[in-house]
């Protein structure tokens, strides 16, 4: 792989990492209103997809692709 793709590839992994942070911080900052169940619902959704991406995150820095590829799976049909 080319210095230019690795370095694209790091970008995207450091901008990926810094947009779940800033998501997972805006959904903790939150109160949400008692909407019902329904809202429950769609945050515990984000909850677990967010949990999703920050170990998919973890299994890439361990090289572990094909587990994070599963992960990732479970992430997208988590949302």
């Amino acid at each position: 792989m080319s210095g230019f793709l690795l370095g694209v590839f790091v970008n995207i992994y450091e901008r990926s990492n810094q947009l779940i942070d800033a998501i997972y911080n805006e959904l903790n900052d939150r109160i949400l209103l008692d909407a019902g169940a329904r809202t429950k619902l769609a945050y515990h959704c984000c909850e677990i997809s967010i949990k999703h991406g920050i170990a998919v995150r973890v299994l890439i820095e361990q090289e572990l692709y094909a587990s994070a590829l599963g992960v990732f799976r479970m992430q997208f049909e988590s949302v």
